[in-house]
């Protein structure tokens, strides 16, 4: 009987915990984490009647491995969709919003007339945009940053407009260092296929809908009451200890086992899962390998936080006369706020009634030094900031911070070949695997794929010691609506 140490209780660690559980009933698992709690950036608190997230709100339903796992953890009731009349986002320019143009995906219009008729695109933009239509299909460089390869197709001025705040603030990401293949590889493969990115999107976008008669799915969902649901039922289903306040200090191998170091002594173990960011994974794996130390700890990681507030109805007359689910900003440099979620409208259950919960978010690349400030200096800029954008006349009646230091991987230009000698490094030790948000998909979904894959390899230690990174198949079960 194989023992497994998973390092780390965050969404990953806990859902391989899970998957050995289902697939290997007969082997035994123990996860060390660091913190007091289990569920990593996942983190819901429900004050009187709010429910506010600290992390992410809602997960991408076209990735289907979170939904799955909702529903295998009974939680297909639960499951709560956007609002359908928040659906739009809007873009916020000089303290003004402005509904982005209904068809946008990944930040390429699909409805010419919607973008020609939307006032904060500039004619310049909307000219570049129809003669991008007519580019012949075409191959870029084999690994380009998002803002050239936006450039190239769209142009500068649309670069910081719409592709920097909507793509590159998925990241928390500079769009000059973010490696296109590794964030946004169907933009590639459009190009590829057929030059023109709008062209390609709206080829496939019909092309989908032709082919499928039935409702499709939300694109995104939560959970009715907040995503630490997850974590909480996770956590019920799992036969497993989890040991609390336990740092890992290191990871080494003797004679064939692994012996994990920990603040409270050292155990010895079978299998070792490593779940955690990867600047804190590479120093402790300095002593199974020191060149997959090294590679680990070159994976960036930038910091960011969310304040969220509550602000009564009476004082929101601007906000409330827009729909949508928030909006996002151009960067600047007099402005901390890169984008709100307007919670209470985006999901039901989340505020009572003539009250609305608004979430801030702060940071990113390049703008780290902004956490440096005491919590009531980042609260009060981001009270100030909404204030003005949504032009509120009240002051807010509740405020919560959330820093995650180092919380965002930064999927640089190389990305994708530094983590394919991660995993050549990683096969070169059986028994070890590495996983989370800083390799393959920063999403819950991606993490959970993960696990399950790590899971699957574990089942078949020790015959078979990797799970095999290029395939994406999964078995009938897991296919997406069963």
């Amino acid at each position: 009987m194989a023992c497994v140490t998973i390092i780390g209780a965050g969404i990953t660690g806990l859902a391989t915990a899970y998957f050995i559980h289902r697939n290997s009933p007969g082997r035994q698992c123990r996860i060390v984490e660091k913190s007091a709690r289990p569920g990593g950036k996942i983190i819901t608190e429900r004050t009187g009647s709010f429910i506010v997230e600290g992390g992410p709100d809602s997960f991408i339903t076209r990735k289907p491995w979170a939904l799955n796992l909702c529903r295998d953890l009974g939680l297909a009731d639960s499951l709560l969709a956007v609002h359908q009349r928040a659906g739009k986002l809007n873009l916020s320019v000089n303290d003004t919003l402005h509904p982005l143009p209904d068809g946008l995906r990944l930040g390429v219009p699909t409805r010419f007339l919607t973008l020609l008729a939307s006032p904060v695109i500039s004619s310049a933009i909307k000219t570049k945009m129809v003669r991008e239509y007519m580019h012949p299909p075409e191959s870029g460089p084999e690994d380009e940053s998002l803002a050239d390869f936006v450039e190239r197709h769209f142009g500068l001025e649309a670069l910081h407009l719409i592709f920097e705040p909507l793509l590159a603030g998925i990241y928390a990401a500079k769009p000059d260092r973010m490696s296109v293949a590794a964030t946004f590889p169907l933009l590639i493969e459009l190009e590829h296929a057929y030059g023109s990115i709008i062209r390609g999107m709206r080829t496939e976008r019909t092309a989908a809908r032709n082919q499928d008669g039935t409702t499709p799915m939300p694109l995104f969902v939560s959970l009715r009451n907040g995503m630490g649901d997850l974590i909480d039922t996770l956590c019920k289903s799992l036969p497993v200890s989890i040991s609390y306040n336990e740092t890992v200090k290191a990871v080494e191998q003797v004679d064939g086992q692994f012996h994990v170091v920990t603040s409270s002594g050292s155990h010895i173990t079978d299998a070792v899962v490593v779940t955690i960011p990867a600047m804190r994974a590479g120093p402790i794996l300095r002593g199974v390998d020191a060149q997959l130390a090294a590679e680990l700890s070159s994976i960036r990681y930038a910091s960011t936080a969310t304040v969220s507030l509550v602000y009564d109805a009476a004082d929101c007359d601007y906000m409330l006369s827009h729909e949508g689910t928030g909006y996002l900003t151009p960067r600047t440099p007099d402005r901390i706020v890169t984008g709100c979620s307007w919670s209470s409208r985006k999901f039901s259950h989340r505020a009572p009634a003539g009250k609305l919960l608004l979430r801030a978010f702060i940071g990113g690349d390049g703008m780290d030094s902004i956490l440096d400030a005491p919590n009531s200096e980042i609260i009060r800029h981001a009270d100030a900031e909404l204030r003005r954008s949504l032009r509120i006349s009240g002051n807010s009646e509740y405020q919560r911070l959330f820093r995650w230091h180092n919380g965002s991987p930064q999927y640089d230009l190389g990305h994708i070949d530094r983590v394919r000698r991660v995993e050549q490094r990683v096969s070169c030790t059986p028994g070890l695997y590495v996983v989370g948000n800083a390799y393959r998909g920063v999403g819950i979904g991606d993490c959970i794929h993960d696990a399950y894959r790590t899971a699957e390899a574990i089942a078949l230690y020790p015959k078979k010691f990797r799970p095999e990174s290029t395939k994406e198949s999964e078995p009938e079960a897991w296919e997406v609506g069963d």
